[in-house]
C-alpha cells in the first residue's frame, strides 16, 4: 500500500478554515465530523463540485451544506460509520477518530511493536495507526507520554496535523506575505503558524 503524498502541490495552500462568527477561530472549540469531511475533500483533487455523490446514511440530510462533502469522504473510504451504521455528522470528533481518519486518508501502515503512548493500549482499532502517524511526527501526545485519545479534537490540535501531512511549513517569505483573519489569535498561540498556513491562500 503506496502512502499518499500531498507535499509541494498547489492544492495544498488552499484555504482549509473559516471563521465561526465574529471573525473568531476559537482553537480551543471541538471539531465536528463535518468539518473533517470538508477539509479531506478540499485537499483532494478528485473531488467534484458538481457531481452528487451517493449518501449512505439515514442522518445525512438532503439540503444540508455538507452532505456532498461527507458523500465524497465515505466513498473515498476516509470516514465512516459507526456501530449503529450512523454517520453523526454535527457530533465532536475524539483525538482517536481524527488519527484513524488522517491515518486512512494518507494509506499509512499501521505500525506494530511497542506503543508510543501510556494510555492506547485498549484502542485495539486504531492504535497501530496512532502509532504508525506518531513514529512519523504527525501526531504528538501530551505530559506523561499520554495521547489523551477520547479528548475531543480542537481546531488548532486538527490544523497542526492537516499542516504536517501536507507538509505545509511556514518561511520567514510566507509570514511576510500573510495577515491572520482571526481576532483571537495572537502571535503567542501555540498554533499560531499553522493557523495562519491553514487559514490563508498563498
Amino acid at each position: 500500500m503506496e502512502e499518499k503524498n500531498y507535499n509541494n502541490t498547489a492544492k495544498s495552500h488552499k484555504v482549509l478554515l473559516v471563521n465561526r462568527g465574529n471573525g473568531a477561530f476559537s482553537g480551543v472549540v471541538d471539531v465536528l465530523s463535518f468539518d473533517v469531511a470538508k477539509i479531506l475533500t478540499v485537499l483532494d483533487g478528485d473531488f467534484d463540485v458538481n457531481k452528487t455523490y451517493a449518501n449512505k446514511f439515514s442522518d445525512v440530510h438532503d439540503g444540508t451544506w455538507y452532505q456532498n462533502y461527507i458523500n465524497f469522504a465515505v466513498e473515498k473510504n476516509y470516514i465512516s460509520g459507526d456501530e449503529n451504521g450512523l454517520c453523526r455528522p454535527e457530533d465532536m470528533i475524539s483525538r482517536a477518530e481524527f488519527a484513524s481518519i488522517i491515518a486512512r486518508y494518507i494509506n499509512i501502515e499501521p505500525l506494530d511493536g511497542e506503543d508510543k503512548f501510556t494510555d492506547i493500549a485498549r484502542l485495539d482499532w486504531c492504535k497501530k495507526y496512532i502509532n504508525a502517524l506518531a513514529e512519523k511526527g504527525i501526531v504528538t501526545g501530551y505530559e506523561n507520554d499520554e495521547f489523551l485519545p477520547d479528548n475531543k479534537l480542537t481546531r488548532s490540535e486538527a490544523v497542526a496535523i492537516i499542516n504536517r501531512i501536507t507538509d505545509r511549513k511556514m518561511t520567514t517569505e510566507i509570514l511576510e506575505k500573510l495577515t491572520c483573519p482571526f481576532s483571537d489569535v495572537s502571535e503567542t498561540h501555540w498554533a499560531y503558524n499553522d493557523i495562519l498556513l491553514a487559514a490563508c491562500e498563498y
